[in-house]
């Protein structure tokens, strides 16, 4: 059982309070992995509303989820900054390999692509928490972007239904390059102890994540960044775009990896994420993060 829906992150000092709670192998957040892959395989290679937090963050990463934030208040980070970034370059189906992909942490996961689509499985007890990390497939993004990929989470023993209890999750995230602490913010699909959607904003290795209720663990996610702020989108097929979180991260680089994600935060890997594309699109407000 969920004890807070919202954490407020202070002076940079986060308390997570939940029962269950996602704190990793032996609950200490150790770090699981830290190694980089270059990938360049083919086939062959083995709703309900969410209520965002608004509480203020003196840290920087405070949450702030209203959909109507005037977008000319924002400031861009491609103003004086990089320069845009060709979507076309980027986009993915999936359908020739993965070209042009990086991987954190490759020996976590068995990662494939299978019609057309991209499916990770964790393969060790793994999380995005603190400063333990996961398998993440990236691309470097520079500048403002939104990126929506259509993710399915399903259980290995039971593949027609959304992964066991056990914090098992998969979706997209965008996270500095190097440094000595995790810092990123995410949008995943899956499993706590109910089909859920997570968001979680990490600030120097301390995370903060809420954890509502979602229809059957599948539909499409999206990372939208607009200056120092971050939204996180969610719809399910069909429907439309869902504002579950927003977090304002001034101490993320101009430059950051983003693309999929998956974690399976149990002693037993029951996990399988698949994704049927990702696509990433440039933005010139707020207002096109749900366009």
């Amino acid at each position: 059982m969920k004890c807070a829906r919202m954490m407020a992150c202070v002076l940079g000092l986060v308390t997570a309070c939940r029962d269950d709670g996602e704190g990793g192998p032996d609950t200490a957040g150790t770090t699981v992995g830290d190694t980089e892959t270059t990938v360049d395989t083919g086939d062959e290679q083995s709703g309900s509303s969410t209520s965002p937090s608004t509480d203020p963050d003196d840290s920087g990463s405070s949450t702030n989820a209203d959909p109507t934030t005037d977008s000319d208040t924002v400031d861009s980070s491609t103003t004086d900054g990089p320069d845009p970034f060709d979507p076309e370059a980027l986009d993915d189906e999936f359908d020739d390999g993965l070209d042009g992909w990086s991987v954190h942490n490759e020996d976590l996961a068995t990662i494939a692509i299978e019609n057309g689509k991209l499916v990770l499985e964790p393969t060790a007890w793994t999380v995005w928490l603190h400063e333990s990390t996961a398998t993440l497939v990236h691309k470097p993004v520079a500048g403002d972007f939104k990126v929506t990929a259509h993710v399915m989470a399903r259980g290995l023993a039971s593949p027609d239904a959304p992964p066991p209890a056990g914090y098992r999750f998969g979706g997209l995230m965008a996270r500095a390059v190097g440094g000595d602490a995790e810092n990123y913010v995410f949008i995943v699909l899956g499993t706590d102890d109910d089909p859920s959607v997570e968001t979680k904003t990490t600030v120097d290795s301390v995370s903060t994540w809420q954890g509502p209720p979602w229809p059957g663990a599948e539909g499409e996610v999206r990372i939208c960044r607009v200056g120092d702020r971050f939204e996180l989108w969610v719809r399910e097929a069909g429907g439309g775009w869902q504002l579950s979180n927003a977090f304002d991260r001034p101490d993320l680089p101009a430059e950051v990896e983003v693309g999929p994600i998956a974690y399976n935060n149990d002693a037993t890997p029951d996990l399988r994420v698949s994704f049927e594309f990702v696509d990433f699109e440039p933005v010139t407000g707020l207002d096109d993060c749900m366009q």
